[in-house]
């Protein structure tokens, strides 16, 4: 990747997080530069040879680069080797080749988002918030994070050790983070990542041993128990432990783990995931502005 100028303190920044993106997506992030934001588009897809734009930098980083440095199982739920998704890429870019800036959007390629101007419009109304994002919730004992309401199976993965309590989560696939939000993720990769993995290794070592002796699978799947940084709480749970402002904001309300969106239900000045069918995002752009004329 090609290096770049310092920019401004204040720029606005967006970090898009895509696997493969279309011809499309790549038009429409384009419209974000028009509106004063530095746009990236991290790729995770090796192979994929799409088209540019002026408006947006594509951005690719190996497997090897970012696992070698730290940033890897930030999204256990994606399964490659080496564990490093499109968000361990990102916030690899953030944190060692991005130019600064005071926020920065990362987004999800399965956010809808009908109106460019949505997120300045946010921007606007939240100028301090280190995080912002569509839903928090805090956890302060260890019993709350394995029963009741605030049960959330995501929390066996906590490395207790080095991330006590009190935790906190929320979903993030459309979030703004702060430039020292950024830097505190990664002071958490520097100064654990190499220490996680290897206990995770030898989780992995002792799970097999235990498969061998044909120990119960419940027994070998919570001696094989991996601890990582991941997305739903690392932000949270950062941002809690270092007294930094979160907020939630209506307009990403919508930012959920599954949900069948109808257009039916959507604004255009809010946020949406799943919305997996990326190919119909611009008809879906097109009818719900046309059904909301006054936003």
């Amino acid at each position: 990747m090609s290096g770049s100028p310092e920019v401004a303190n204040d720029q606005k920044a967006i970090v898009f997080l895509c696997h493969r993106p279309l011809l499309s997506q790549i038009g429409f992030y384009d419209r974000f530069a028009d509106l004063g934001y530095r746009v990236d588009v991290v790729v995770d897809d090796p192979g994929w040879d799409g088209a540019l734009s002026a408006g947006v930098r594509i951005i690719r980083h190996p497997d090897e680069r970012c696992h070698a440095a730290g940033f890897h199982h930030f999204n256990p739920a994606v399964r490659k080797s080496l564990h490093c998704s499109a968000w361990d890429k990102a916030l690899f870019h953030l944190s060692h080749n991005a130019s600064p800036s005071r926020h920065c959007w990362l987004i999800e390629d399965d956010v809808f988002l009908a109106d460019p101007a949505t997120l300045l419009k946010l921007d606007l109304a939240n100028p301090e918030a280190d995080l912002l994002v569509g839903s928090a919730r805090t956890v302060l004992h260890q019993s709350e994070a394995i029963g009741g309401e605030s049960g959330w199976p995501w929390f066996q993965g906590v490395p207790v050790g080095r991330l006590p309590l009190p935790w906190a989560h929320g979903m993030v696939c459309a979030m703004r983070i702060s430039q020292r939000m950024i830097a505190a993720v990664a002071a958490f990769v520097q100064q654990h990542s190499a220490a996680l993995e290897r206990r995770n290794a030898f989780r992995r070592r002792a799970a097999a041993v235990g498969a061998r002796l044909r120990l119960p699978q419940s027994l070998v799947e919570r001696i094989g128990r991996e601890h990582y940084p991941f997305i739903e709480f690392i932000f949270h749970t950062l941002a809690l432990h270092n007294g930094y402002q979160v907020s939630v904001a209506e307009e990403l309300s919508g930012i959920l783990w599954r949900h069948d969106w109808r257009v039916e239900e959507m604004r255009p000045d809010h946020l949406y995931h799943p919305v997996k069918a990326i190919a119909d995002h611009p008809r879906l752009r097109a009818q719900l502005l046309l059904q909301h004329p006054e936003c």
